[in-house]
């Protein structure tokens, strides 16, 4: 059974190993103008304005390739400019019924209906940040300075997109109906325990009811967790004989998603304040069956203005950037809380 691990480390190994095979230019971005790049190479006044706007896209791209957003396994992205401030979900996340019959000469096709569901709206979310350069930064050419800025710029703009998208499923309140506990079986090892938890969700999904006693299966196909985690649950699911040698029975073939998280400091002067979003806590994991009740909208990505200098504080240079979007989670319908065995 073959794992993958979907994480920020796993995606940049994957990244530097098409490097160094010479399947993948070494810059994420590579389609920006080369007359841009020439420029910045060649410029040296960096207090220019064409020199700070395009080197930010540039250096904020790179900041967000290296920190990547982990969600889009699980989330449809639909993308549009024109969407409203509220967006009825029958637009955001449209469920539609089809059915293919034998076709007698003459008769009525029968056409795809639009479910009617739960009537709802997802509010679309402006999100924003400023950086800036000081008279200083420029006046010395700390160009240094200023990619580092650009590049945690990036860093934290995907770190709020993954926030957005995880966050749902974290801070849900889990009925039972939605939970399976940890395996408990004496006489077996640690890792027999995980392999028998993981085990018993995926029927325990497969075997749900809605509020009516439907049956309404949701079995999952990723397991999002803690970046501890992930080595037990991969040599749980290597082990192929339990106690005397007999096989084990065989689990479901899932990914992982490793999401610890992320957070920052900012200063205030006289004050530090420390900001984070929260990730999944170690020993519990979320199986999730992804797409059909996961929608990202996606209104604006991340957009930069250029505001003009403060002289009273010998600001140069301030740039904004913004973005447009709203997230639609399904929880109850499509994820299974998982406490894994605590040893």
């Amino acid at each position: 059974m073959t794992i993958r691990v979907i994480s920020r480390e796993a995606i940049l190994a994957e990244r530097r190993a098409a490097v160094l095979a010479g399947t993948r230019p070494p810059v994420e971005h590579a389609e920006w103008p080369v007359a841009t790049v020439q420029e910045l190479v060649t410029s040296s006044d960096i207090s220019a304005a064409d020199f700070v706007q395009n080197k930010v896209e540039i250096d904020v791209a790179e900041g967000r390739a290296d920190n990547p957003t982990l969600f889009e396994p699980i989330y449809q992205v639909r993308r549009d400019p024109n969407f409203p401030e509220l967006v009825p979900t029958n637009i955001a996340n449209p469920r539609w019924g089809i059915m293919f019959f034998d076709h007698q000469e003459g008769a009525e096709i029968h056409f795809g209906t639009l479910a009617k569901g739960q009537k709802g709206n997802v509010p679309i979310r402006e999100a924003a940040a400023g950086i800036q350069y000081t008279q200083r930064m420029l006046d010395f050419n700390y160009l240094s300075q200023i990619e580092d800025e650009n590049l945690e710029f990036g860093r934290a703009w995907n770190a709020m997109l993954n926030h957005k998208a995880f966050g749902p499923l974290l801070t849900f309140t889990y009925p039972a109906a939605n939970t399976t506990a940890a395996d408990a079986t004496t006489g077996v090892s640690y890792l027999e325990r995980v392999r028998n938890t993981l085990r018993a969700a995926q029927r325990h999904a497969k075997m749900a009811t809605d509020a009516n006693g439907a049956a309404r299966p949701r079995a999952w196909s990723f397991l999002l967790v803690n970046s501890t985690d992930t080595a037990d649950i991969r040599d749980a699911l290597a082990l192929r004989n339990g106690p005397n040698l007999n096989p084990l029975p065989s689990v479901d073939d899932f990914a992982i998603i490793a999401y610890d998280g992320w957070s920052t400091e900012l200063n205030y002067g006289a004050v530090t304040k420390r900001f984070s979003y929260p990730g999944v806590t170690a020993k519990t994991c979320y199986g999730i069956r992804p797409r059909q009740g996961f929608v990202m909208l996606e209104k604006l990505d991340l957009a930069f203005a250029r505001g003009d200098a403060d002289l009273s504080r010998l600001i140069a240079q301030q740039i904004v950037g913004r973005g447009l979007h709203g997230f639609l989670a399904d929880v109850a319908a499509n994820v299974e809380r998982i406490t894994l065995p605590a040893s």
